[in-house]
Order: structure tokens, then sequence, then C-alpha cells
């Protein structure tokens, strides 16, 4: 068999370059010392320069698309590295930066391609087969992923990030046993990293064969890890009125916890209440701008480092901070560990306890959180709202729900839109016993992790190896149409809630559309989320109280036709009409606490 052709190594490449004359050398170094003194504009003249005559050289037009892209010029970025490539195709640098600048404007296929071709010209480069294996991961070819990051770890063992990639592309496999073993990897590496910490601690929410008590214990264990600014806050009884609070945020666009902070945003008494949002994501979209119009200050921090950020909190003087996102991704529980504010609050995005030593309180409710029961699973203070600690707006544009599908097919449909991650051995255990005792039945999953070939097949065995035929199981991708996501609860009956980790948005969506969600009350607050839901919509029968009560309840509603029917037509305006989706009454009973907290 013929040897495979390797790529041209750099110094053969750079002599078929017309090196620069002297002068043009000169300039070319005083415009990188420019560039990397961020005086910019002069680089940009001295690079012009050096263009009028040699308008291909590829390390200028590298440079330029550099600055381009510091500039916010996008589309003149990819022009200058366009050219820099057709001049040099095998120049592993301008390849990575290229594909650097095409993964910052989410063009993830076009700079997973160039990583690649980095990576072939320099396979013992860390960089290169770190993002070659990011760019993949984003796009979701976890496979090829792992091999990147196992690839770039046989060469560096201690590697932090590569290990956490590979704890989150493990996760987006739904293999959460495996993607917590790489976490706790890249700790025992470095155990203050907040973006590893966060990873591990969120996971952990996942796992079925972990105590309360022990998932607690972790959280404070590891957030004491988190940065702690040096110079303490001061608190200060606030002299604002109104009183100031701000709300900290990667979610503020189209997102699950967008769909709830805007309930409570629009509602907001803005006579008394100055809202400021500290957005902490690039990306903008139709609801970003629907939130922006509803707030009274929008600050974008996705460029501020945390000192920054606290600091910019401080001028705002910010009475009450209110974190939406706990240890999901791209969080900033620094800010929080610092003492940003004198009041600091987590609420809605993260369903347990952040563990943070300076997060005051947790806003839950009754059925969440129980009194004498849950107090000492958090480390933070506990605020009971009377009405149930989520307000849900519904889109009154979607059109009715149609009848349940079991008036037309020749079976009944079980249903669970949630995340894969959430749908564990257990969990399919407990499916698996529903759809043998309504043997005329069937369950469909939707999610995006069905996309993959492994993770379907996985699933599929874990049925079968049930007992249940694979004919029964009907597993749909993701509908990125978020109406045509919303149309396909017309094809379920009933739903079921996961455990340990309830559904929250799929809930409410699925009760918009009429359809129930059949779920239990649990050991903590991320396994009582449904039993909320349902109760504060008026649903409290389809709350069991545990997993056997669960199947049978699962099971004897499939039997109650009449009753699905009448709730198929009904639903929307008595959740409409019900605590859960009544904004007016949710912001003033938040309002009212944070007028005792401000003044505490």
């Amino acid at each position: 068999m013929p040897k495979k052709s390797k790529p041209k190594k750099l110094s053969t490449r750079l002599k078929r370059i017309k090196p620069l004359s002297p002068r043009l050398t000169q300039m070319m170094q005083q415009a990188t010392q420019l560039r990397h003194a961020g005086r910019y504009r002069e680089a940009e003249f001295l690079y012009s320069q050096i263009l009028s005559e040699r308008p291909n050289h590829p390390d200028v037009n590298h440079d330029m698309g550099l600055l381009a892209h510091h500039a916010g010029q996008s589309e003149l970025s990819i022009t200058f590295l366009q050219k820099a490539i057709d001049a040099t195709p095998n120049d592993a640098k301008i390849l990575n930066n290229f594909g650097a600048i095409l993964e910052a404007q989410q063009k993830y296929e076009e700079a997973a391609k160039l990583y690649e071709k980095a990576s072939l010209l320099k396979p013992r480069n860390l960089i290169y087969l770190y993002n070659a294996g990011s760019a993949l991961q984003k796009i979701r070819r976890y496979e090829e992923a792992i091999e990147y990051y196992n690839k770039s770890l046989n060469l560096d063992p201690r590697q932090v990030k590569c290990l956490s990639n590979l704890g989150t592309t493990y996760q987006d496999l739904c293999l959460i046993d495996e993607a917590h073993n790489y976490f706790e990897k890249a700790l025992s590496l470095e155990s203050s990293n907040p973006m590893v910490l966060s990873n591990f601690l969120c996971n952990l929410n996942y796992l079925s064969d972990i105590s309360p008590e022990k998932t607690l214990s972790l959280h404070q264990k590891k957030a004491a890890h988190f940065y702690k600014r040096n110079t303490p806050f001061q608190k200060t009884h606030p002299t604002n009125k109104p009183i100031k609070v701000g709300y900290i945020s990667t979610d503020l666009r189209n997102h699950s916890v967008a769909f709830f902070f805007e309930a409570l945003l629009a509602a907001h008494n803005h006579s008394e209440f100055e809202i400021t949002c500290y957005c902490n994501n690039f990306i903008q979209d139709d609801t970003t701008s629907r939130l922006k119009a509803l707030s009274d200050s929008w600050v974008n921090i996705y460029n501020l480092n945390d000192d920054q950020v606290i600091d910019r909190i401080s001028q705002d003087k910010i009475d009450i901070l209110v974190d939406l996102g706990g240890h999901t991704l791209n969080n900033r529980m620094n800010v929080f560990s610092s003492r940003a504010a004198k009041v600091q609050i987590t609420w809605l995005g993260y369903p347990h306890s952040t563990g943070i030593p300076n997060m005051d309180y947790r806003l839950i409710d009754n059925i969440t959180d129980p009194v004498d029961q849950a107090d000492n699973l958090s480390s933070e203070r506990l605020i009971r709202l009377p009405k149930g600690f989520l307000c849900y707006r519904g889109n009154d544009s979607l059109p009715e729900p149609q009848s349940p599908p079991f008036t037309k097919n020749q079976y009944f449909t079980f249903g669970s839109f949630n995340n894969l991650a959430k749908v564990n051995e257990d969990v399919i255990t407990s499916w698996s016993r529903i759809l043998l005792r309504v043997p005329n039945s069937k369950l469909l999953i939707k999610s995006k992790h069905l996309l993959i070939d492994s993770v379907r097949n996985r699933y599929l065995k874990l049925f079968e190896d049930a007992g249940v035929a694979i004919e029964r199981i009907d597993l749909r991708t993701e509908i990125k149409d978020q109406d045509e996501h919303m149309k396909l609860y017309n094809e379920v009956d009933l739903a079921l809630d996961p455990f340990p980790y309830n559904g929250t948005t799929t809930t409410c969506e699925a009760l918009w559309m009429g359809v129930p969600t059949v779920t239990f009350t649990g050991d903590r607050h991320a396994s009582r989320v449904g039993a909320s839901i349902m109760s504060h919509a008026g649903l409290s029968e389809f709350v069991a109280t545990d997993i056997d009560s669960y199947i049978e309840l699962a099971s004897q509603v499939a039997t109650y036709p009449d009753k699905l029917t009448h709730l198929r037509k009904n639903l929307r305006n008595q959740m409409k009409k019900s605590d859960l989706c009544n904004t007016k009454q949710f912001a003033e009973l938040i309002e009212e606490q944070y007028r005792k907290l401000a003044l505490d």
C-alpha cells in the first residue's frame, strides 16, 4: 500500500513566499509591536501600507484579519484570513487562528475543518487538537470530539480543560457516570477552576445513586474553592429609592430560564424597583430584545472579568443581586462568592443549593422544599414563596390543543421531551413497568441527543432489556422551530416526569398544550419541582408520593379517557387562571421579599 503523502512542512512552504523587503520587514515588525500593545489603528495603518505593495502576503493578511475581528468587522476579517489561507494553505497557525475567528462567529462546521487540518499538520500541538475537539463537540460530532481530546491527553494527561470537556461530552452522550469521573480528574489537578467546579456540581443533579445530604456536602466542599476578592464587601443600609435589583444570567435569550424570568420582569413595579440585567452572553435574539425593553438598565458583562463585574455592580449601587443560573454553563459564581451586593439570592435556573457561603437566600416554595425537611439541605436560607417559586408565561399565539391522540389512534401515548440526560436507568425501568401495565401503549421520547446513533441504540436496548419491544418506543430528535416543537404535544396523551431531576419548562409546555404530567414527590428540590408545578396549576391529583404509586397513577390515568379529553379542552384556560401563570401576584410576592431583605 503506498504511503500517504504528508502535508508540506511550514519551512518548505515559506521558501515559496517571496520575502518582504528590509523596509517592509521593519514596517511589519513595528505593526506587530503596535498590535500587541493594543494600538490597533496605528498597526492597521502600517499593515495597509504593506498590503498596498504586497496584497497577497499571508502574514500581513492574517494580522489584518485579527485586527478586523477585534474591531467587530466579521466579514472583513474572514476576507483577510481567506487570502492568507489561499496563499499558504498548509500554515497550521493561520488555519488555527482562522478557525478561532469562525468559531467566535458560531461557524462551527467551518472552524472544525480548519482545526482538523491544523492538527494533521501539527499532530503534537495540544492547542490544535483541543480546538478540533471543542468545535466538533459544538456540532454534536461527539465520538470524533472524544478522539481529539484523547489524542491531546495522550500527549499531556494533565490538561484540565481537556478533561473537563471530555466530561461535558460524555454528559452530552447521556453517560453521566463517565462525565462525573472526568470532572473529578480535572478537579484533582486544579481544585479552584470555576468552570470545572460548576461542571462537577451541576452533573451531580443527574446522578440517581447519590443522597441529598451527600450532594449538599459536595456543593459546600467544592464551593469553598471559588474565587473570593481580597477586599471584603462593606454592607451598608440602602439609601436607594427605588430599591435597585440586579439579575445576572447567561440565559437572557431564547432559553428556558427566560421563559420564566420574562414573566417576572414584565410585572415588576418600576416605581419601587429599578431593574438592571447583567447579561453574560454574546448571543442576542428576539427574546433578548424583549427583556432589554422590560429592564431599566442592561449591562453586557460577557467580556468583563470577575473583578470588573463586581466593580460595575458596586458602581451601580445594587441592593439585591439575583443569580439565575447557579452552576449551569457560563455562570458568574465567582462574583457571588466575592460578595458583590449586600443581599445575594439564587433563583430559578439551578435545582439545588449553590453551596456558596456568600449566597444568602434561595427562592423556593413549600412543595419543592418542605419546612423541617429541606432547610438542612441548603447552604442558603430558604425563602418559601406561598404561591409557588415559578411563574410561567405561555404563548397565546399557539393554536388550541387538539383532541388527545388516543381518540384517533388505536393506542395510548406516553411522552417525555426532557433533556435525555435526566432519563437514567431507574427512570427507564419505571417507564417500562408503566408500558407493560398498559399493553396498548407507546412511549414518545424527543431529545436533541437522539440524533446520535449510539445514544438511540443504547436507549432502545435499555427498554428492550426491561421487557419492552422496541416497536413501542418512538424516538424523535430535536425540532428547532418552537411552534412545531409545541405542536408535537398533540401526539402525546400523558407526559411522564423523569427523576431525580424533574422537568420544568417541558412540564409547563405540556400543560399549555393540554397534556398533564404524572410526577411524584422525591427527596430533594430537583425531584419535587414537578409536584410544585402540577399542584400550583391545580392538578395535584397527578402527583404521586413515591415511585410505586407513580407507576400505579400513570397506569390508571391511561384508563381515564374522559378526564384527559376534558383537560385537553380546558387545561390552558385553567392554567392561565392558576397561581402558576399569575404574573402580577408572583411579582408582588417576590417584591414583598425584596423589600424585607433590602431593609434588614
